[in-house]
């Protein structure tokens, strides 16, 4: 069983929540000792990841949470004078950031032109920095209804299904870490990943379509820029006008330029990761089916027993 799990995909297409499923799962499946029927474990996930559930139940499940971008996170909250939390948010990346006026930048960009210099100045710096933390944990102990054999002094103890030490040995070992990666977006940081022993997992929204993100921002992007034209565009339609007549092909001519510009601008974590070849592949429509799938591949991947 691997105890490294790597999540790849765009924005905003569920990375995260997918770990929080993964761990929710571990929790019912080796921490309660529950096996429940899909209905009852989706009635518990969806229970259990709730913010302030999940806050109080982290520390149960041996999966942790990582991220490359946590380094560059910090360093953006500093430039950006906000709370690294606020980068969990996505209106809040989309906003621009008051502290760069008049320059016109989202916090979003900012992360991007910082994550730009060091590929440049210092390349593989994030990965560095994160595989620093790896295998040098204190163990935890996580009580549970198991009944497993120390792997030190070989007596039985009642612990977490993934736990092989008792908590009287505990004292003096160091834990194998169990880490979800919610953001492996590079080629370098997926192989890195795949050298531990991991496996990745693509995660995307069914009804995902770059055309059609690249018609919403173009639309977005043309609602600002002709803000207060209606009449313009009313007048349009009288074909005696003759001086109007042209507006609606620079409408279009606009419209074009910032659906090209869509895909022109697009930053690199979201154009390398095409690249990357993946173990799972999960598409989803709504978080039943999720969880199902996340589910699925833990029974594959031995993280948890269907018997």
């Amino acid at each position: 069983m691997t105890n490294l799990i790597g999540f790849v995909g765009k924005a905003q297409q569920g990375k995260s929540i997918s770990a929080k499923i993964w761990q929710a799962i571990d929790v019912r499946y080796n921490f309660d000792n529950v096996h429940q029927s899909d209905d009852k474990l989706i009635e518990f996930v969806l229970d259990w990841i709730d913010t302030e559930a999940y806050k109080k139940m982290y520390n149960t499940s041996v999966w942790k949470q990582k991220s490359f971008a946590h380094k560059l996170k910090e360093i953006g909250a500093i430039i950006c004078d906000c709370n690294i939390k606020d980068f969990e948010n996505a209106e809040f990346k989309e906003e621009l950031c008051s502290v760069y006026y008049p320059e016109l930048y989202t916090h979003r960009q900012i992360l991007c032109q910082i994550a730009d210099m060091f590929k440049y100045k210092c390349p593989g710096i994030w990965d560095r920095l994160l595989w620093k933390e790896y295998h040098t944990s204190p163990y935890k102990w996580n009580s549970g209804s198991y009944t497993n054999t120390c792997s030190i002094c070989g007596k039985e103890f009642i612990g977490h299904k993934m736990q092989r030490i008792c908590k009287h040995c505990c004292s003096t070992a160091y834990s194998k870490d169990f880490w979800l990666i919610t953001d492996v977006r590079y080629l370098l940081e997926a192989q890195s990943v795949k050298d531990r022993g991991g496996k990745l997992i693509r995660v995307k929204k069914s009804d995902y379509n770059p055309v059609l993100e690249a018609t919403k921002f173009a639309e977005q992007q043309m609602y600002e820029l002709y803000d207060g034209c209606d009449d313009l565009f009313e007048a349009c339609n009288d074909e005696t006008l003759h001086p109007l007549s042209n507006i609606k092909e620079c409408y279009q001519r606009d419209f074009n330029y910032f659906y090209d510009q869509y895909f022109t601008n697009q930053h690199s974590s979201e154009t390398e990761q095409d690249e990357i070849k993946v173990d799972y592949e999960i598409v989803w429509d709504n978080i039943e089916e999720l969880i199902k799938q996340i589910k699925d591949i833990m029974i594959k991947e031995g993280a948890i027993s269907d018997i």
